[in-house]
Parts: C-alpha cells; sequence; structure tokens
C-alpha cells in the first residue's frame, strides 16, 4: 500500500470494499468457539506455563477500544478490533483469545 493510500485510509478519507470471507473460515471459526466454550484453561492445555480460567466464547465476535492515549509526539490514538474469545482467570481478571487456524 502506498503512504498516500496509507494516509488517506487512516484519516478515513478511503474505503476500500471488504473481500468476501471464504464461509469455511465462518465455520471453523464457530466450531473452534463452540468447543471452547465453557472449558477450563487446565482442560485444554497439557504441558507449560498457562492460565488458570474458564474460556467465555460466543458465536458473535466482541468488539473492544481502547481508552485513548497520547504518543510522545502528541497524536491521541486508541486500538479498536473484534476478540474471538474471552477468558475469565480466576484472579478476576481476562485474557483475550485469538484463535489461529494455521500453525
Amino acid at each position: 500500500e502506498c503512504r498516500r493510500c496509507y494516509y488517506l485510509k487512516a484519516r478515513g478519507l478511503l474505503y476500500r470494499p471488504r473481500a468476501p470471507f471464504p464461509s469455511i473460515f465462518n465455520a471453523i471459526d464457530l466450531e473452534m468457539k463452540m468447543h471452547f466454550k465453557g472449558k477450563r484453561s487446565e482442560a485444554v492445555f497439557e504441558s507449560g506455563p498457562a492460565p488458570r480460567g474458564e474460556f467465555l466464547c460466543e458465536k458473535d465476535d466482541a468488539t473492544v477500544e481502547s481508552t485513548p492515549f497520547v504518543t510522545r509526539s502528541g497524536v491521541s490514538l486508541y486500538i479498536r478490533g473484534k476478540i474471538d474469545c474471552l477468558m475469565r482467570l480466576d484472579d478476576g481478571s481476562h485474557a483475550i483469545i485469538d484463535f489461529k487456524t494455521s500453525r
């Protein structure tokens, strides 16, 4: 992507149509969410250090957005995205889970 296109996109002045997401990936995503939903991390992670908690997966992706933060150069930014699954950890905090379909 060229610098101009990136700038226009970042400023919200350039909108590109999204490519259709193949339905097989939607099916895989849904199966993974339903497989993990309600399971404890100890039942999923067989070895090594892993957070202890419960997977709170839903069929629809949750949208999250950070609070705005200011960079060293004075620009105000925020991070926004969709998450695959949330895990409620035993200490009361939460972790974001991002499933991958490749290695």
